[in-house]
């Protein structure tokens, strides 16, 4: 799923991830050349809005807090509330596993209908402890106590007598008492009938809408469950973990279509002229990857491919939705061939909705998209949101293999969900569309990004425990997508292509239709690494860049005389730390270098190892360090996720070199130099007459990488500057350096 706004580059819009603003604390614009402004008033007018916002904040609490405890959900006089406000256990207890439901839902919208929608749900259970209690996930709906029965699958059909029930609302379990205990290895029934509202909260089962070219509004019932609201639409066991198979019936008025996971196996009369769409059976698969569309949409298909695609949207849509249905396919057999498994499904729908809170969502067979995620008007719209539409396009469908095929157990393991898919969105966007470089767009779209924000102390290990509902949606942050994809990218580099999708291939085919942790994919990439001869222990290596905050700065000083150079890493802070604060985090970390001499950027497997208990590491001529006229540069295409500081007299030669000729050096090293001197400039580690000194260059410099480097950074120091008497020379210096480079390609821009 994509959920957060990440910081706008200068040349295009974000990629698939939507990044809130307050993520990205670099400066989303280039450059400001403007006045700051503002709004004044008294002091006495301040106080006066305070205490009115506090007075009608608290009303509103009180409102919502009376409206959310008259909600019903059972007959009251049958209702127990059990557990406090502090949960200790979030998960369903392990007697019972799901293996099948049967689920049928009609929605009721307009203009007949309330916005309601009423339902029934029958579920095999299989029992592995002996129990007395049937728990299932539920959450604002109201059950029909009347018509919920348990019988045996295993004993001819028996009913088992229900004592009562309890709704534990910490949890939002709903609680079947029985009579007497369930039998271990015996399968059990549970049916029930419902109705829920098709709420406006953008979760669960909700209803959108759109407005046609005569002005009439129309509606459709849509879905978002993840992470935890399948339970809004029917009574389930809502956790990735327990997975199980899925027969949805779907009823509409006969003038509407329905879709979900599957293909539609019949449809059928239903009284007041409605239609039943009958699914096939799903897959094993997670409660938070089903989805259900009904409204009146149009769709386009592809059928050039094994897999019919097709891509739905409002009729007056349908000229916009072109790209997606070149891309989609494209990238649906390019996936196939990178993880060697055909993809499961029978079919993969795309649909654009009015009203969508994420980006997109990666239900399997049916992918959901904000519109402008997903259209695409070739006569209006900009080749920005045209690469938008083909990364979210690219990350989503990633997913049906990493993800959907293989789910993370719990959502603590949520980053190997998005940070594969959001790493895989620019390797598969590459291949759709060569000319754009999207490989090397994750230098300036993700990892830079992601560093800045890592090196704050508010920051958070990608392998995040999760102990109560709340925190499962603050983890689905950029440390969570960005930092994910920057320390998988730095594996794929270090275990080398063919290793690396090895692994992976092996990993899914040993999880298919199942679950797993992280240090499951460890140990198959370890093996990998064994079978072909490099011996990494990956989980070894992971496990410092997972479950610690933050990364190293690597400090690099000479001896010039000696030709020799010593490593130190050091946790790096953007904002600098008390001096008698002690840190202990260290790293493994894989180091490739070139030089001026060998001047190699092409082998990115390392050429050593920093491990974290080493205090340093000292190199020399024997290891190709070159003499003292000779620069030395680390972190050959940025593959590894930490910063470089060089002592003062390499810098100098780094400057020299890109001032002769930069090209020397490789573009994305080129972006890395900049980035990282701007930032240990920013932290006092660096003298910032050097960090500005190495981008004296950029009026030679052609490429959009270092370019958006630079200009991101500059950003940050106009900020700094706009209200100093500095600020008049900032814009000419700034000028000095775009001058060259505007004034080249002007033309070409004017065309644009």
């Amino acid at each position: 799923m994509q959920v957060f706004n990440k910081k706008q580059p200068t040349s295009y819009m974000s990629s698939s991830r939507e990044y809130l603003d307050m993520d990205s604390s670099k400066s989303t614009s280039s450059i400001k050349f403007k006045a700051k402004k503002g709004f004044f008033i008294e002091r006495w007018v301040a106080v006066l809005l305070l205490f009115i916002v506090a007075v009608v904040a608290v009303a509103l609490l009180v409102y919502f807090t009376c409206l959310q405890s008259s909600e019903t959900y059972l007959d009251a006089s049958n209702v127990s509330t059990t557990g406090s406000n502090v949960i200790t256990d979030l998960l369903l207890p392990k007697t019972l596993t799901p293996i099948h439901y049967s689920v049928e839902l009609q929605p009721f919208l307009p203009p007949d209908g309330n916005f309601s929608f009423s339902g029934q749900m029958k579920l095999r259970l299989r029992c592995t402890d002996a129990t007395s209690h049937i728990t299932l996930h539920i959450k604002n709906i109201t059950v029909h106590e009347a018509t919920v029965r348990i019988t045996s699958a295993s004993d001819q059909g028996l009913l088992v007598d229900i004592v009562n029930f309890a709704y534990d609302t910490n949890r939002q379990f709903l609680i079947v008492n029985l009579n007497k205990q369930l039998v271990p290895k015996n399968d059990y029934n549970i049916s029930m009938k419902f109705l829920g509202l098709l709420n406006e909260d953008l979760n669960g089962f909700y209803r959108s809408s759109y407005v046609d070219e005569t002005g009439r509004t129309r509606w459709l019932a849509v879905t978002q469950f993840q992470p935890t609201d399948a339970r809004k639409a029917f009574p389930c066991m809502d956790e990735p973990a327990l997975k199980a198979t899925f027969d949805i019936t779907l009823i509409r008025a006969s003038n509407m279509t329905s879709i979900s996971n599957m293909p539609i196996h019949h449809t059928e009369d239903r009284p007041n002229n409605n239609k039943a769409d009958v699914y096939q059976t799903t897959v094993n698969m997670s409660t938070y990857l089903l989805a259900f569309v009904v409204s009146d949409y149009a769709f386009k298909a592809n059928n050039a491919t094994n897999t019919r695609f097709s891509v739905w949207a409002r009729s007056g849509a349908m000229e916009q939705v072109e790209y997606a249905l070149y891309a989609g396919p494209k990238t649906l057999d390019f996936f196939e061939t990178y993880f060697n498994i055909t993809y499961p499904l029978p079919k993969q729908d795309m649909v654009a909705v009015p009203d969508f809170n994420a980006g997109a969502m990666e239900n399997w067979g049916l992918i959901t998209y904000r519109e402008s995620a997903l259209l695409w008007d070739p006569k209006l719209s900009s080749p920005a949101s045209k690469q938008r539409v083909l990364t979210i396009i690219v990350h989503e469908l990633a997913h049906q293999w990493f993800g959907n095929l293989v789910t993370p157990k719990w959502w603590d393991d949520l980053w190997l969900n998005e940070g594969f898919a959001s790493y895989m969105e620019y390797i598969g966007s590459d291949h759709v569309e060569p000319t754009w470089k999207m490989a090397d767009q994750f230098i300036s779209q993700d990892l830079h990004n992601v560093l800045e924000l890592d090196s704050l102390e508010s920051s958070h290990p990608v392998s995040n425990p999760v102990n109560n509902p709340d925190e499962i949606n603050e983890i689905f942050d950029s440390i969570t997508y960005s930092k994910g994809a920057s320390i998988i990218r730095m594996m794929n580099m270090f275990l080398g292509e063919s290793t690396f999708r090895k692994g992976l291939t092996n990993y899914l085919n040993a999880f298919k239709y199942q679950n797993a942790e992280q240090d499951d994919l460890w140990r198959y990439f370890t093996e990998a690494s064994k079978e072909d001869g490099f011996n990494i222990d990956v989980k070894l290596v992971m496990d410092t860049w997972t479950r610690q905050t933050g990364y190293p700065v690597i400090n690099i000083s000479r001896d010039y005389d000696a030709r020799t150079v010593k490593l130190i890493q050091k946790k790096f802070f953007l904002v600098p730390i008390g001096k008698n604060v002690s840190r202990t985090e260290a790293w493994h970390i894989p180091i490739t270098y070139t030089t001026s001499v060998s001047n190699n950027f092409f082998d990115t497997r390392p050429q050593f190892w920093f491990y974290a208990n080493n205090e340093s590491i000292t190199l020399n001529e024997h290891d190709g360090i070159p003499s003292k006229d000779e620069w030395v540069l680390f972190n050959i295409k940025q593959t590894s996720y930490y910063r470089v500081n060089y002592d003062i007299e390499n810098w100098k030669l780094l400057i020299q070199q890109l001032e002769s000729n930069h090209e020397v050096i490789d573009v994305i090293n080129r972006a890395q130099l900049i980035d990282d001197a701007m930032d240990l400039a920013r932290a006092s580690q660096l003298d910032y007459n050097i960090a500005l000194n190495l981008t004296n260059y950029l009026v030679k410099e052609v490429e959009y990488l270092p370019w958006d480097s630079a200009t991101t950074n500059f950003g940050f120091i106009d900020d700094m500057l706009s209200v100093t008497a500095a600020y008049g020379k900032w814009k000419k210096l700034v000028a000095q350096r775009l001058k060259p480079i505007y004034e080249k390609n002007w033309l070409c821009w004017k065309r644009l």
